[in-house]
């Protein structure tokens, strides 16, 4: 079974263009293509291994670099998709500066989870971990907005803390028995560790008096974490 949370038109809507999350998602998609359609296996396999994650020769530069390579375009276009729905939502309440700075301490979190959780030789590569994180700010400022969850084949309406939350149950038990049980090759910590990053680095912003946006919407209802 898959759990996927999402927004449908007008749950969650923004008032300024999210520059940061538009030129991340491109960057996804260009990087991947221009690996792909230009770069030879050998040398892409190189540069993976050069910019990924793993046990090997750790660098502080891979924490960064692996957030921004992926295994193919399809890699590529799910996490751009997952930063696109919640990502626009989180930088139009923070700014674009705290917003990247919130990704990038993400799938720092994210990579450090990896490491710390996993013994395997295989190098992590993608933004997956850091757009966990990005969902974890979303689950902290907009707890209350109501998402769309896809349960296997059905869909059904609740808030976005529940829906995010079974997601992250889900991650969860993937993990423990498919990650840990060499299954499949997926890096379900990175999510787990993203995730509780972005959630972390929403509540220091709050209780640092660093307020969100002030949106017309705030005076319809709706509940922002906010510090009083």
């Amino acid at each position: 079974m898959f759990i996927f949370p999402f927004e449908r038109r007008g749950d969650n809507t923004g008032y300024f263009f999210p520059y940061v999350t538009f030129f991340l998602s491109l960057a996804f998609l260009v990087i991947a293509y221009f690996n792909f359609r230009f770069v030879p296996y050998r040398a892409m396999k190189t540069q993976f291994d050069a910019m990924g994650l793993g046990h090997g020769e750790l660098v502080f530069g891979s924490l960064i670099s692996y957030q921004f390579v992926h295994s193919g375009l399809s890699h590529a276009a799910s996490n751009a998709i997952f930063l696109f729905i919640f990502g626009d939502n989180v930088e139009d309440a923070l700014g674009s500066p705290l917003f990247f700075v919130g990704y990038l301490l993400s799938g720092i979190g994210a990579g450090v989870a990896y490491l710390a959780l996993n013994d395997t030789n295989h190098v992590a590569i993608g933004a997956s971990g850091a757009v966990s994180g990005i969902l974890g700010m979303y689950c902290y400022f907009f707890r209350d907005i109501q998402l769309s969850l896809v349960v296997g084949w059905k869909i059904v309406r609740t808030s976005a803390a529940i829906a995010i939350l079974a997601w992250v149950a889900e991650q969860i038990l993937f993990y423990v028995f498919v990650e840990k049980t060499h299954t499949l090759n997926i890096a379900f910590s990175t999510h787990l560790g993203g995730f509780a990053t972005g959630w972390l680095y929403a509540w220091v912003l709050v209780k640092l008096g660093i307020r969100k946006r002030e949106f017309p919407w705030r005076d319809l209802g709706f509940r922002i974490a906010t510090k009083s």
